[in-house]
């Protein structure tokens, strides 16, 4: 008797500012993982872009995004930063080993890092 309704919310809720790597080296995400777990810091990692993009919804535009230059498969960091930034992200970094000459005409970028965690 009556009516029932199920409701369905989001199993994922990020905090309003967060760093966020986009790294295809498991390596590199662990490092990451581990600095950012010792100082408290709301970070997390993603191996390829289509799990990022999963989550893209549920991430704050002024979060830091971290994205690797070389992803794998021929994808360029570069190309998804691009995207990103159409999409209001405005904190986006790329790290890779290249000198940072190399990124000078993506104005969208706000740095080049290396691959070392930014907190460290």
């Amino acid at each position: 008797v009556g009516t029932s309704i199920q409701l369905e919310l989001p199993y994922k809720i990020y905090k309003a500012l967060q760093d966020i790597l986009l790294d295809d080296d498991e390596l590199v995400r662990l490092t990451w993982e581990s600095v950012a777990k010792r100082k408290n810091i709301n970070f997390v990692a993603y191996a390829n872009p289509s799990d990022l993009y999963k989550d893209i919804e549920f991430i704050d535009r002024s979060s830091r995004l971290y994205i690797d230059s070389l992803l794998g498969n021929d994808v360029k960091g570069e190309d998804i930063a691009a995207d990103l930034f159409q999409k209001g992200f405005k904190e986006i970094y790329i790290t890779s080993g290249f000198n940072k000459e190399f990124f000078n005409h993506l104005t969208f970028i706000r740095d080049v890092r290396d691959k070392r965690p930014p907190w460290v």
